[in-house]
């Protein structure tokens, strides 16, 4: 038996010096694929008039079934094929409460799956937020020639806190409960016209 062995070898050995390829007993075993979904991508639609929104789902898959489930907030939404990538979901309510989150996971296999969160989506329609009678009093010059002005102002529909500018200045964000506020000192040179601009910090058109 050694000595077949032997033989067989120099025969390899003389078949690889000539250049000649052979054929090896062995087999390469082929590993299927795992499955991997990942970076899952969430894009929202504009709002309809019915207060109502879309949202696209998107993402990476590798090793998968023929399908996939999308569930959130409860729901199911359905079976679908990796095909119908980019999938719209929807019509979804955007009423400002509930914060939507997506789950995806392989028809086949439940521990292949990805998650993402899109949060709350407002498609109601808000007041609009009111800044008016804007009040400014000055104070006696101190013996620096400095003073002070306090603002007041009348407001509704307003967000968390508003901003002070004025030439070129910007004098911070404060709360709205913080009025009458009171900003300086300011130097009074006799040269600069002080004007100040209020403004909502979650809507600069106010």
């Amino acid at each position: 038996m050694k000595s077949i062995q032997k033989y067989s070898q120099r025969i390899i050995f003389c078949l690889c010096l000539l250049g000649i390829s052979y054929a090896s007993s062995k087999t390469t075993q082929i590993v299927p694929l795992e499955c991997q979904l990942s970076n899952l991508h969430i894009e929202k639609s504009d709002c309809s008039a019915e207060k109502t929104f879309y949202v696209t789902l998107n993402f990476t898959h590798d090793g998968n079934s023929e399908c996939f489930i999308v569930t959130g907030n409860g729901i199911r939404y359905g079976e679908f094929k990796y095909s119908q990538l980019p999938l719209k979901i929807g019509p979804l309510k955007g009423n400002c409460t509930t914060e939507y989150e997506f789950a995806v996971r392989d028809c086949a296999n439940e521990k292949c799956s990805v998650t993402g969160i899109l949060g709350k989506v407002c498609c109601e329609t808000k007041p609009d937020c009111v800044l008016s009678d804007l009040n400014l009093v000055k104070s006696d010059c101190d013996a620096k020639g400095l003073f002070y002005v306090t603002i007041n102002l009348h407001y509704k529909n307003v967000g968390d806190c508003f901003s002070v500018q004025g030439n070129g200045v910007n004098y911070g964000k404060f709360k709205y409960s913080q009025l009458p506020l009171k900003i300086g000192p300011l130097k009074a040179n006799c040269e600069t016209n002080y004007e100040f601009q209020i403004t909502d910090c979650n809507n600069e058109k106010c």
